[in-house]
């Protein structure tokens, strides 16, 4: 899937979105609306334009289901966005408090509804068994969802993501380019697809 996005704002508005489709599909987050997003067109290529400020009250219920992680991996050069990204798909899950990049610590963490969502940032790391220091498996624990910018840098350290993110500049504007890796992964996409149509 590819979306064209022409500032930061749409970009939020973008991870909202996504954001949304995470909570609807994933049992680590409630079903906002239960009959919205039904229909069973593929996850193909598309372009599209954002939609309504509305995205941004997505995924504030709780669910009693076993949970599923999620786990999202972030490209794309510096300033392309990939903060922005996260910052919106956060607010997407209904986290309203101070969303920072994580460059300095690795890790970010937030508690959203009743799960954990881990921001990682690998700009900095010098090898990759920097990630063994901060005991990064205990965060891939099966119950949160794992947002990870610059994953190349962990040098096969990280298991497959669910989707990969890859945003790229392209003078006054960013295209986000979006791979499903696993079957949930597939899911979100078909439906954010959908919904974009």
């Amino acid at each position: 899937m590819r979306v064209i996005v022409a500032s930061p704002e749409e970009m939020e508005l973008f991870a909202a979105r996504f954001a949304r489709h995470i909570s609807k599909n994933s049992t680590l987050f409630p079903q906002r609306e239960p009959g919205a997003g039904k229909t069973s067109a593929p996850a193909s290529r598309s372009t599209s334009s954002l939609g309504p400020r509305e995205e941004l009250g997505a995924g504030k219920t709780f669910t009693t289901e076993t949970p599923t992680p999620c786990s999202l991996y972030l490209q794309g050069e510096l300033g392309a966005g990939k903060t922005t990204f996260v910052r919106g798909l956060l607010r997407g899950l209904g986290y309203r408090g101070l969303v920072k990049s994580p460059t300095y610590t690795l890790v970010e963490s937030y508690h959203v509804a009743s799960c954990h969502v881990y921001h990682f940032d690998l700009y900095r790391i010098a090898t990759p068994s920097e990630l063994d220091d901060i005991g990064y498996r205990d965060y891939f624990d099966g119950h949160s969802v794992c947002l990870v910018e610059w994953p190349e840098r962990a040098r096969g350290r990280l298991s497959v993501p669910d989707l990969y993110i890859d945003i790229r500049l392209d003078q006054t504007r960013r295209e986000v380019n979006c791979r499903a890796h696993t079957k949930s992964g597939e899911k979100y996409l078909e439906q954010i697809s959908t919904s974009m149509r």
